[in-house]
C-alpha cells in the first residue's frame, strides 16, 4: 500500500511536466552594421535579410544547431524601399511594401535565393495599396499579407519569382500594424500587434484553403445510390451530392490540404456543399495566456504537489 501511494504521489508530482521550456540563448554572429526594421527569413540552412531604415544592403549566413556563419553581403542592394515584409517560398525571396521619405509604397520585389546567395532583384506585381508594417508569410506556392496601418489581407500566387494578381480576403479584425504573422500546417497565426497606437495582445488565427482544390465523396450507407460531382474553380469548389434512395442516408464530403468535413444528404434529393478558398471567411480568436496569471497556477500546482508528499 505504502509503495502504491508512493507511485501515484510520483505520478502526481510528474504530470504537470509541458514541454514549453526555452533553452538558454547564446551570442552568435553580429550583424555586419547596426539595423532595425529589416526583414529576415529562413530558408534551407540560411538566413536572409533584406533592407531596413539604415540601409539598403542583403545580407545571408548559415545557420545549423542555433549556430549562425559569417554573416555575407550580396552583391546587389535591395532594390526597393526600406523596412519591407519578406517571405521565401520554393527558392524565391518576396519582398513586399516599405517606406520612403513621403511615405509607404506598393512595390514588391523578388530574387532567387541558393545557398546563401541572392540572385538579382526583378520587380513583381505591385500591392494594391501602399503598405508598411504588415507581415507576408507565404505557403504552399501563395504569398499572404495581413493588415499594416489597415485591416486589409490580401493574397496571390508566387512562382519562379514571379507574384499573380493580389486578391483581397476576410479583412484582419481590427486595424493593426506591427503583427507578427506565421503560418503552420494550413493555419495562419497572428500575434500583438499596434492598434491605433496602443500594444494588443490579441491572437488570432484563421485556416488557409488552396485556391484551386478538388472535393470527394469518401464515404455513403452501403444501402444508398448516392453519387457526387465536383466542380473546381479558382477561389471556390462546389461539390453535389445526389440519391435516389427512399432510404435516409449521408454522406462525407473531404476538401483536400485542409479537410472539412460536411454530412450530406437525407432520403431522396440533392445536397451542395461550397468551400471557399484560399483563406477562410472567419478569425477565431485563441487564449491569451498572461505571465503572472500562468506562474500563479503554477505555484498552487507546486504547492499542492509538495502537500501530498507530506500526507501521511
Amino acid at each position: 500500500m505504502v509503495a502504491m501511494l508512493l507511485t501515484l504521489m510520483a505520478l502526481a508530482s510528474t504530470s504537470h511536466v509541458q514541454a514549453e521550456v526555452l533553452g538558454s540563448w547564446t551570442s552568435e554572429n553580429p550583424y555586419p552594421v547596426d539595423q532595425y526594421q529589416e526583414s529576415c527569413a529562413a530558408y534551407l540552412g540560411y538566413i536572409y535579410c533584406v533592407s531596413g531604415f539604415l540601409s539598403f544592403d542583403v545580407y545571408s549566413a548559415s545557420v545549423s544547431g542555433g549556430t549562425v556563419g559569417t554573416w555575407n553581403q550580396a552583391a546587389d542592394h535591395y532594390a526597393g524601399e526600406s523596412g519591407p515584409s519578406c517571405s521565401i517560398d520554393a527558392g524565391y525571396i518576396y519582398c513586399v511594401g516599405g517606406e520612403i521619405e513621403t511615405g509607404y509604397v506598393a512595390a514588391v520585389y523578388s530574387a532567387s535565393v541558393s545557398s546563401g546567395s541572392v540572385g538579382p532583384w526583378t520587380t513583381a506585381t505591385p500591392y494594391p495599396t501602399t503598405v508598411e508594417y504588415q507581415p507576408c508569410a507565404t505557403y504552399a506556392g501563395y504569398i499572404y499579407c495581413v493588415a499594416g496601418s489597415s485591416s486589409s489581407v490580401y493574397y496571390a500566387s508566387v512562382s519562379g519569382g514571379t507574384v499573380g494578381t493580389w486578391s483581397s480576403q476576410t479583412p484582419y479584425p481590427f486595424v493593426v500594424w506591427n503583427l507578427p504573422c506565421a503560418i503552420d500546417s494550413g493555419y495562419l497565426y497572428c500575434v500583438g500587434g499596434d492598434e491605433s497606437g496602443t500594444a494588443t495582445d490579441a491572437v488570432y488565427s484563421a485556416p488557409i484553403l488552396p485556391a484551386t482544390f478538388t472535393t470527394t465523396l469518401t464515404s455513403t450507407i452501403s444501402s444508398t445510390t448516392a453519387t457526387s460531382s465536383a466542380s473546381t474553380t479558382s477561389g471556390s469548389s462546389q461539390t453535389t451530392v445526389s440519391s435516389t434512395s427512399t432510404v435516409s442516408w449521408s454522406a462525407v464530403i473531404t476538401n483536400t490540404l485542409l479537410t472539412t468535413v460536411t454530412t450530406a444528404g437525407s432520403k431522396a434529393g440533392t445536397s451542395t456543399t461550397t468551400f471557399t478558398s484560399p483563406l477562410s471567411t472567419s478569425y477565431s480568436t485563441a487564449a491569451v495566456r498572461e505571465g503572472w496569471r500562468y506562474w500563479h497556477c503554477r505555484l498552487w500546482e507546486l504547492y499542492g504537489s509538495l502537500w501530498r508528499l507530506l500526507l501521511p
